[in-house]
């Protein structure tokens, strides 16, 4: 039987206590080169032309590639983190000595399609005629609102079944990058509501968080994370093994109580 976010998510913090240090420190600095990425491609490569804009394009794909190197790693260490395996910081560069084109591969290939479907926005950003009234300024961010909401909406939807991809490559060491890719969606099938579902749990927290500084995010982050990767475990069917129903854990705990 399937898991309920509820329970995933107590198995997140069940994990998250093990090393809240380390799965902070790792989240963040993913978070960190994420958003460093778009400035750096800006102070290398300002957009002032056709070409320029060209290059950042490409430039930022390729960082991006790079980047999804320490995500990967990030992955791999929190999975041995919540399985009780031994996990440390330094596995962040993981993937960077164990097969490193297997994620560059797949990683690839998940950032053209994210490109592509950001596409149209940057397209808009770049073409539309430049406001010169009040009237026409709101028009521009209401239009650009829109497309950058909508392609949003597509990269989403047509990356959530891949989003298992980076687990496997950790996993299974055997996969090619195509063949983690095809083994995700498979995996997904049915799954993607209930992963989306598992998302949208933690907007409560991320308007908590707009609200107090950010600062819940210290928590958040990894929180968010370690629950993904019990979605994961639940759908290799790990916790069938290792967690019993909360019910057995109930009737176990009375057995316990009476003797």
């Amino acid at each position: 039987m399937k898991k309920t976010n509820r329970q995933l998510k107590r198995y997140a913090r069940e994990a998250f206590q093990l090393k809240p240090g380390m799965a902070i420190g790792a989240s963040l600095t993913v978070v960190a080169i994420q958003f460093a990425s778009p400035v750096i491609t800006g102070m290398l490569i300002p957009a002032t032309g056709t070409l320029s804009i060209i290059l950042g394009e490409i430039f930022s794909f390729a960082l991006t590639v790079l980047i999804c190197l320490f995500e990967a790693g990030m992955y791999y260490m929190l999975l041995n983190l919540s399985r009780g395996k031994e996990s440390y910081y330094g596995q962040l560069l993981w993937f960077f000595t164990n097969d490193p084109d297997r994620i560059i591969l797949a990683s690839a290939i998940m950032a053209l399609i994210t490109w592509l479907t950001s596409l149209p926005s940057t397209v808009y950003s770049y073409t539309a005629p430049l406001p010169t009234t009040q009237e026409e300024l709101i028009n521009y961010y209401l239009m650009m609102t829109a497309v950058s909401f909508a392609c949003l909406c597509v990269g989403i939807l047509i990356t959530i079944p891949l989003r298992l991809t980076y687990y496997l490559l950790a996993d299974e060491p055997e996969l090619t990058s195509i063949e983690a890719l095809k083994k995700s969606v498979l995996l997904m099938k049915g799954n993607c509501i209930r992963f989306l579902l598992l998302q949208l749990s933690f907007l409560p927290w991320a308007l908590i968080s707009a609200f107090a500084m950010y600062i819940p995010f210290l928590y958040v982050l990894p929180y968010m994370e370690l629950s993904n990767v019990a979605f994961y475990r639940d759908i290799r069917g790990e916790y069938i093994l290792y967690h019993p129903p909360e019910e057995t854990q109930e009737q176990m705990q009375d057995i316990v109580t009476r003797q």
